[in-house]
């Protein structure tokens, strides 16, 4: 099974692009899909079911969507629990659950973070480019 994750807050703009990539990548038996707000620790069960996991996100330093490795972090996050990475994530499925799958990150750009439940033009284009190159990947 292949896991893909859409992290976001639907109600900063661009930040909720990746709850929209999800939208548009077609429905398959084989695939399960996640919506969050931000990744928890909580996650790594599902992670651990899934063969491929594709946590996908918006990234304003980002000119187009793209979809990359994603390697274990080799250090537990700092701080409080408001930030959880893909790579700790991964990382915590490994630990406690001796995963063996592959991740990736799915980058999606966003330039508009702002209050409000609207991606920009960027945003959107990259969310159906994010899905075509998902859909590649998963189906």
């Amino acid at each position: 099974m292949t896991l893909l994750i859409a992290v976001g807050n639907l109600l900063r703009g661009d930040d909720g692009v990746a709850h929209r990539v999800l939208e548009l990548v077609p429905e398959s038996p084989a695939v399960r899909r996640m919506s969050c707000h931000q990744l928890t620790p909580e996650m790594a069960d599902d992670v651990a079911a899934a063969r491929e996991v594709y946590v996908i996100d918006a990234d304003a330093a980002a000119t187009e969507a793209a979809i990359e490795p994603l390697s274990p972090a080799s250090e537990a996050p700092y701080g409080p629990a408001h930030f959880f990475a893909p790579s700790h994530l991964v990382a915590l499925a490994i630990n406690l659950y001796a995963w063996q799958g592959r991740a990736f990150l799915c980058r999606t750009p966003g330039v508009d973070f702002s209050p409000g439940l609207r991606l920009s033009a960027l945003a959107e284009a990259g969310a159906h480019a994010a899905a075509a190159l998902l859909a590649q990947r998963i189906l």
